[in-house]
């Protein structure tokens, strides 16, 4: 019974963990897009902005969709993560109807997602820090990455 117990506390541990894993990725890209929100509010509305600040407010916005977007695949994982919990308790319900490799799927999916949100937000800084260090390498968004981000969207969302 003790080896029982144990693999329940454990199970619960692990769950426990991928849900504030994600909740934490929600908070840092949903805190930045708040940040830069407010940042680009008060910048673009200020009777007393220059020119030289124009860029900058280019790539806060770009910077925004990042996290934004960061902030959205947080959230979307969440539904793979809950399949996948919901498959493991059906395995052991009736292991003959469901199989525990399905769980494993959902899971690597939730995985990948929150990796990619992960990766948002990481873009999302290195794009910012670059314009405030040189204000004449004003980054954009390469190419490769705005198809792979496009075709991923149409994946998700195929009616878009």
């Amino acid at each position: 019974m003790v080896d029982e117990d144990r693999r329940r506390t454990l199970e619960a541990a692990a769950i426990e963990s991928a849900d504030q894993g994600l909740k934490g990725l929600l908070l840092l890209n949903g805190g930045a897009c708040v940040a830069l929100l407010a940042f680009v509010g008060s910048t673009a509305t200020s009777s007393s902005l220059r020119p030289e600040f124009v860029p900058l407010i280019n790539v806060a916005t770009h910077s925004l969709i990042w996290f934004a977007s960061g902030a959205g695949l947080a959230v979307l994982a969440c539904i793979p993560a809950y399949k996948a919990n919901q498959s493991y308790a059906n395995h052991l319900h009736n292991p003959t109807k469901i199989k525990w490799s399905t769980g494993d799927r959902y899971a690597s999916v939730a995985l990948g997602i929150a990796i990619f949100s992960l990766f948002c937000f990481i873009v999302g800084v290195v794009q910012m820090a670059l314009s405030l260090t040189d204000s004449a390498a004003v980054p954009t968004i390469p190419p490769v990455i705005t198809r792979l981000l496009k075709s991923i969207i149409a994946l998700i969302f195929p009616w878009v």
